[in-house]
Order: C-alpha cells, then structure tokens, then sequence
C-alpha cells in the first residue's frame, strides 16, 4: 500500500516537474495596464510600444536628414549630448540620445529602463543577446524574412515594431571599442553593428553609415503591477495541477 502511494506521488511530481521545465516559450504577461509584457523566460519586461521615441526631444533626425549632419559637423559642441536641433517625429535618434531616451523613461512610476543588452555575436540567427532572443525565440522570426511578415502571435500584443528594408534596425545599449554599437535589424534578424554619430563619447565627427536608429525599452526582471512582482506559474500547471492533488487524494482514500 505505501509502495503504491509513493509511486503516485512521484508520478505527480514528476510530470509536474516536467511541464514547469519543458516551459522554455516565453508567457509574455501583460503590465502596466497592457504598455509593457514580461518575458517569464528572460526575466525581462518590454515596453508595448516599439516606437515609443517617435516624437520626443530625443528623436532628433531621419536618414536623410542633412542639415542636421552638416551641422553636426560645424558645430560639434553642439550635438553633443543634446536632444536636438531639430526633433522629428520618425523616431531615428543617435546612439547618444537613444540611451538618454531609455533612461529618461517614466511609465506609469517604473524607471529603471535602458537599451537591450546581452551577448553578442555577428549573423543571424543570433539568440545570446537580448533583442536575438525576443526576435526569434519569443516574436517567432525568421532569418532573412521580416517580422512584419513571419511572427507568432506574441507580435500582435506589441506596436509601431519597425520591418521596412534597411530600415528597421534598433540599437543595442553595447557599444564597440569606442567607434560603433551592436544593433539589430528587424527586417530579416540580422545582428551587426553601426557607426555612431558624430558628437559620441571619444568618438569625435564622423561619416560612418546609418548613424541613426531606432530604440525599443526594456526593464530588468518584472515591472509587476502596482509595484508587486508576482512569479508567473506556467498556464498548463494551473489548470492541471490540481488535477493531479485530486486523483492523488482519491488515490490515497481508496487504498485507506
């Protein structure tokens, strides 16, 4: 009888164990009122929208903005560490002033946001830094295809994610020896790197190619809701959890 006790207990906890492990795809929970989603895998919450820097003080040129580089270049005093001189709406910003931009942030009282991070590795196909991660693993992208075009159903829960070809690249917050920062393309999952623009630190005017970028937030560990972190229980165990108590009570009755 105690034999067989046990040996329904440690079915139980065995296929308990084995559904909390074998939850490897990301539970994006919804915070703040739907403006940002924790990743439960990562251990990293995502602002909503992917385009949140479109219209700030930060958002100060587009590719083909020229005036602004030449005065960048005149006036070098100037684009350094400032927000300006001309603000768009597009959402392109310098390295610089996506990272002031990040850090800036106040949703709803959490601050505390900065520019993805994480390993990083040239090519596709890239999952150790955290935009590769979210990219492939937790959106369902696909090398060379655009996310707008191949997602799973998380893509639908953010906004404004930027797929235009070549122009759709995010900056990372890691930067290179001083003369560029990681980023990655959101047309085709692509992991690489950009100049940055003139008036970065140590870095001085340059020329280097597409100099501007976009910028998507992203928080350490769980924003929660109303300043609670709750750890999320996987879906699945919720609704068969206790399923498995009961047959294991009823079990236990039958064999007193």
């Amino acid at each position: 009888m105690k034999k067989t006790m046990k040996a329904v207990a440690a079915t139980a906890l065995t296929v308990m164990s084995w559904m909390m492990s074998s939850g490897a795809e990301a539970a994006l929970v919804s915070r703040l009122g739907g403006k940002a989603y924790y990743d439960d895998v990562a251990n990293l919450t995502w602002l909503q929208d992917a385009n949140a820097a479109a219209g700030s003080i930060y958002d100060n040129t587009s590719p083909s903005s020229e005036a602004y580089i030449a005065a960048c270049f005149s006036y070098l005093d100037a684009c350094l560490y400032q927000p300006g001189p001309t603000p768009t709406s597009d959402g392109y910003m310098s390295w610089t002033n996506a990272m002031a931009w990040a850090q800036s942030l106040n949703v709803d009282g959490v601050t505390g946001w900065r520019l993805p991070g994480g390993p990083t590795a040239f090519g596709y196909n890239q999952t150790g830094s955290e935009m590769g991660n979210f990219w492939y693993n937790v959106l369902g992208g696909q090398a060379l295809e655009r996310i707008a075009v191949v997602h799973n159903s998380n893509y639908d829960l953010f906004k404004n994610i930027q797929s235009n070809v070549g122009l759709s690249v995010y900056w990372s917050s890691v930067p290179i020896d001083g003369a560029a920062v990681w980023a990655f393309g959101f047309d085709g999952g692509h992991q690489g790197y950009t100049g940055v623009v003139c008036g970065e630190p140590g870095v001085g005017c340059r020329s280097d190619p597409d100099p501007f970028q976009f910028a998507w937030a992203v928080h350490d560990g769980d924003v929660g809701e109303g300043g609670l972190s709750p750890v999320p229980v996987p879906g699945a165990l919720v609704l068969i959890g206790p399923a498995l108590l009961g047959l294991l009570r009823r079990r236990t009755a039958h064999l007193g």
